[in-house]
């Protein structure tokens, strides 16, 4: 049997659903998919988000925007730094269910400040929006500075690859109890007798089985060796003391 791969963060977060309900949309959307994003050098370095990837996982969750979600201007500033800062509302589901923030940018394209960004405000309002879907959990990982970490950012390309990774299903109880019963079986072993009756064609079988599951089928393999050998070992000094 075979199922889809699942992470350890994975079961944590179905695991954080059950006891914590309230979570469920946090966790829906909380995850990033690579592609779309990119470093920025900006003073520091810093992961971008698309922000229409935002807004089609936005529409994903509650329809097109402007009927299930949506955000508005709600004024503008001019600031003496020569920025513009927008406060922008982002709802979901229900327009009063929804939250503000800030968005920002530079009047100017250039340090001396000679050439206006024509799309300052625009530029401005994506920025709040951002800031605000991330409230609701958009992009949680990026914000969490998990973008940071080469592992992590790999661990999500494989999650939104189009080729799903497939991997076996967990041991079953009666599995481990065999795996345990035949470690055991080649330790007690006191005789090459006793080793062929335990290497039955069933054990066989049992082991191939096994053999997507690293720990449990090289541990019965050392366990197998450790006996041939220690039986072997004994015979040998048993002969050499006739």
């Amino acid at each position: 049997m075979v199922t889809k791969a699942k992470d350890k963060s994975t079961d944590e977060m179905l695991e954080d659903k059950k006891i914590h309900p309230e979570m469920n949309l946090w966790h829906k959307v909380s995850r990033t998919n690579p592609k779309y994003t990119k470093k920025v050098k900006f003073g520091r370095e810093f992961t971008a988000i698309d922000p229409m990837s935002q807004i089609m996982e936005a529409t994903r969750m509650f329809g097109p925007a402007g009927q299930g979600w949506g955000w508005e201007v709600m004024e503008h500033l001019i600031l003496p730094t020569n920025d513009v800062a927008v406060r922008v509302r982002v709802w979901i589901e229900d327009r009063d269910n929804y939250i503000e923030q800030w968005g920002q940018c530079g009047l100017y394209i250039d340090k001396s400040e000679t050439r206006k960004d024509g799309d300052c405000l625009k530029k401005a309002t994506t920025d709040g929006m951002t800031k605000g879907l991330s409230a609701f959990g958009f992009n949680a990982d990026v914000f969490l500075g998990e973008f940071d970490d080469n592992k992590y950012v790999q661990q999500m390309k494989e999650e939104f690859s189009d080729k799903p990774k497939i991997v076996v299903s967990k041991l079953t109880a009666e599995q481990i109890t065999q795996v345990n019963d035949l470690i055991n079986g080649w330790d007690e072993c006191k005789d090459l007798a006793e080793i062929e009756l335990l290497n039955t064609a069933e054990t066989k079988d049992f082991m191939k089985s096994m053999k997507p599951y690293p720990e449990q089928y090289n541990g019965m393999m050392r366990a197998s060796t450790a006996a041939l050998k220690r039986i072997k070992l004994n015979t040998q000094t048993a002969t050499r003391a006739a």
